[in-house]
């Protein structure tokens, strides 16, 4: 089965399954015994507004891109025009303008803008996608080597068993598969 970014369902699913399975592991990173991985990383926290309702929110700039995480989902942007957009239980990667504010974006519902790539722009998508798997695999290699195997391993245990059945992708062969994916979009796109 192809991991390229193209509209194809078996391709969605396997990018679902693959954020699905990353914002769970970010969300146990989170919960460390020894503190907050993603803090260690590099990543800033910033905590909804009171009264407003929402997950906090994680950015990182990185040599590629800034990345910015939700409980909910992922922004990727570089320094072109367009940003990725990728929903945990939501459309398949969207594309959003790189110039909309996030500062206000607490729940997915509060940005707007986002659509669908058509034509050449999955070409963009493409280049987005291979960009983030590409740092997803840098991230997950960091977290093994500070944490070990074993944290990931527990990690995954935690997973509701039958969210972990239906799992097309696990173990190490989860890291290879983000490896797989940056690779395999990069030589389509």
């Amino acid at each position: 089965m192809s991991l390229s970014y193209t509209a194809s369902a078996p391709d969605r699913h396997r990018l679902a399954e693959l954020l699905d399975q990353q914002m769970w592991f970010f969300g146990r990173d989170i919960q460390h015994p020894e503190g907050n991985l993603l803090l260690r990383f590099g990543f800033a926290r910033e905590r909804p507004p009171a009264g407003v309702s929402g997950t906090s929110r994680y950015t990182l700039a990185t040599p590629v891109g800034s990345l910015t995480l939700w409980g909910w989902g992922a922004h990727w942007c570089d320094d072109q025009p367009l940003a990725l957009l990728m929903r945990r239980h939501g459309p398949g990667p969207r594309l959003v303008s790189a110039a909309a504010p996030l500062d206000h974006v607490w729940a997915h519902t509060a940005l707007t803008g986002t659509r669908a790539a058509v034509g050449a722009e999955w070409a963009r998508v493409g280049a987005l996608l291979a960009a983030f798997a590409g740092w997803v695999h840098t991230y997950e290699r960091w977290v093994r080597e500070t944490c070990g195997e074993s944290w990931r391993s527990d990690c995954a245990a935690l997973r509701p068993r039958h969210v972990r059945r239906k799992q097309l992708v696990a173990g190490e062969r989860y890291v290879r598969s983000w490896q797989q994916m940056a690779r395999t979009v990069l030589a389509s796109a």
